[in-house]
């Protein structure tokens, strides 16, 4: 008797805690990590052809994301849609596929979260650029 009163008191605050399971705790984890890197991000990003590109990007807490991209010499503005994940201090942009726009197999981008909380954009394969300090987005 006083074993199973031992155990169910080392297993009880487990069970009222919800995190029984490692994969409730991943998820419990990876909502906080969401939190705190959501936000609204600007960049002003170097473009050979375009003189610059300012861009918004707006990382939402359910993990979607919208990013506007503005040519400095133009009035055009083009906006992207899709999910982020985060591992770590990595963030992946995962763009949302429209087949009607004929938008389809638009690369994954990828970010480097610094210790500032600003995004550091990487290239197309995780790796950082030679000049980061132009591909840094601040939070707003």
């Amino acid at each position: 008797m006083k074993i199973m009163r031992w155990i169910l008191g080392l297993v009880l605050p487990f069970i009222l805690t919800g995190c029984l399971s490692s994969n409730q705790c991943v998820r419990c984890s990876a909502a906080k990590h969401a939190a705190d890197v959501a936000g609204t991000y600007y960049a002003n990003l170097p473009c050979q052809s375009c003189g610059g590109l300012v861009v918004d990007l707006l990382l939402e807490k359910n993990q979607t994301y919208s990013m506007i991209k503005s040519p400095k010499n133009s009035m055009v503005e083009y906006e992207e849609i899709g999910v982020w994940r985060q591992q770590g201090n990595k963030i992946s942009l995962i763009p949302r596929e429209d087949r009607q726009a004929k938008v389809i197999g638009m690369p994954i981008k990828y970010f480097l979260v610094d210790k500032n909380k600003q995004l550091q954009l990487l290239d197309n394969i995780a790796k950082a650029y030679q000049k980061p300090t132009h591909y840094t987005f601040k939070k707003k």
